[in-house]
């Protein structure tokens, strides 16, 4: 039954999309779609995710910054900054 489904992934950060859920009940429990379905839920999930990095990027700075140099980048962090918010990636 759908309503004993739970889906413990992914913590405050990484938990699916809406758009996933959705594919998931269209693709693995047969719940009916209309024409154009697949369009709109994976241009909804691509918000989704570019908002989810976006956030990332502000929580993990100094992880961001390593990879954008890696990548030829020249990246330095202003006066003050705040580096680093790891909390969230322990929880929940």
């Amino acid at each position: 039954m759908l309503s004993s489904l739970h889906f413990p992934v992914g913590g405050e950060r990484f938990r699916p999309s809406l758009e996933d859920f959705l594919e998931f009940l269209v693709s693995e429990c047969g719940v009916d779609r209309i024409e154009g379905w697949e369009t709109v839920l994976a241009e909804g999930r691509e918000i989704w995710r570019r908002f989810q990095l976006r956030t990332v990027v502000r929580e993990l700075q100094v992880e961001a910054a390593e990879v954008l140099k890696l990548n030829g980048w020249t990246v330095a962090p202003p006066p003050g900054a705040v580096l680093e918010r790891t909390n969230g990636l322990t929880q929940w």
